[in-house]
């Protein structure tokens, strides 16, 4: 329910807030959302900064991994056609 908008501010606000495991979640799916607009560097960075947190299981901590994986395999492509 809502917009796009209201639900990115409650994900904000659920992350900002420590609220377990909805927070672990929301940081995930901001890392995943950040790949998919182009941020790619953003993306990355905040994957590494998460991945050193205690609060993320196994499972978050992988799609934190492929999100990293994916920005590598981009930057390796673009480095390629050069």
């Amino acid at each position: 329910y809502g917009t796009a908008q209201s639900h990115g501010e409650i994900l904000k606000t659920m992350v900002d807030m420590g609220i377990q495991p909805h927070a672990s979640l929301a940081r995930v799916q901001v890392v995943e959302q950040q790949f998919e607009k182009g941020q790619h560097t953003e993306a990355f960075n905040e994957a590494r900064r998460w991945l050193g947190s205690s609060s993320m299981n196994a499972n978050q901590k992988a799609r934190l991994r492929v999100v990293q994986a994916k920005v590598l395999e981009k930057e390796f492509l673009q480095q390629s056609v050069k």
